[in-house]
């Protein structure tokens, strides 16, 4: 007889939808943001140019919000009670769904600005056409800026971070209880911390990738610095780095 197979726990089902958005993000975007910044001419059209920058988006607020999902889930396993958890793992798989359709509905939706303001540019003394961003106002591009540093970098890396921070401070401080060996005990506190570490890091390394870029955007929209294209394709290139 075969085994039956578990329900993917939610948290598993978290951490591959964000590989699943670093995926997208490495085969539908990275290629083409290479080409738009080597070609002087956009020769993809007009329906590239509005998908390029709203993939991008989409991919890195999917990346983001599911890091602070996934640490909302680990929060809740690790300092939840017992019989939070045996209800947690016998929970089927639709709550995983609704919660995965949550997170790409809120990242279409945050991203849609992106998307909607690129437009072809034709330059006819020249005879190119490029893919550029054309927001109705400064302001307007100010704002979006501010936005989107609250709703893709930090606000849920602040949430992130305070998960992690309680989830070490409680172990830190528990008590090993139950029937289970010392040895037992201490081989699943290992485990658990192992984890732990890996995901933060993977926050960890998400958070400094795309610091330059938050930061570029800011000094750059509001004129603090002017345009480089030098520099924004470097800080550009290790935000994307973060996939690889």
């Amino acid at each position: 007889m075969y085994e039956k197979r578990r329900p993917l726990s939610k948290t598993n089902a978290l951490i591959t939808n964000l590989a699943v958005a670093d995926l997208m993000m490495t085969i539908l975007n990275i290629p083409f943001n290479i080409l738009r910044f080597v070609l002087d001419n956009w020769p993809f059209g007009e329906t590239m140019c509005k998908l390029v920058p709203f993939i991008q988006s989409t991919s890195v607020h999917c990346s983001s919000i599911s890091m602070m999902f996934i640490a909302i889930e680990r929060y809740r396993n690790v300092v939840g009670t017992v019989q939070d958890f045996r209800q947690f793992n016998q929970r089927k798989c639709w709550p995983h769904v609704r919660t995965l359709v949550l997170i790409w509905s809120l990242s279409v939706l945050l991203s849609i600005p992106h998307g909607l303001y690129n437009q072809l540019v034709s330059d006819r003394f020249l005879a190119l056409t490029r893919c550029k961003v054309t927001y109705p106002s400064q302001q307007f591009r100010q704002w979006l800026t501010i936005f989107t540093l609250l709703s893709q970098y930090l606000t849920p890396i602040f949430i992130t971070i305070i998960c992690y921070m309680r989830i070490g401070l409680f172990l830190w401080r528990r008590r090993i209880v139950g029937t289970v060996s010392e040895g037992q005990r201490l081989s699943i506190n290992r485990r658990k911390k192992r984890r732990i570490k890996m995901l933060f890091m993977v926050v960890l390394v998400f958070a400094i990738c795309w610091l330059p870029l938050n930061v570029y955007h800011i000094l750059s929209d509001f004129k603090f610095i002017n345009y480089r294209s030098v520099l924004f394709f470097t800080v550009h290139w290790f935000a994307m780095s973060s996939v690889w």
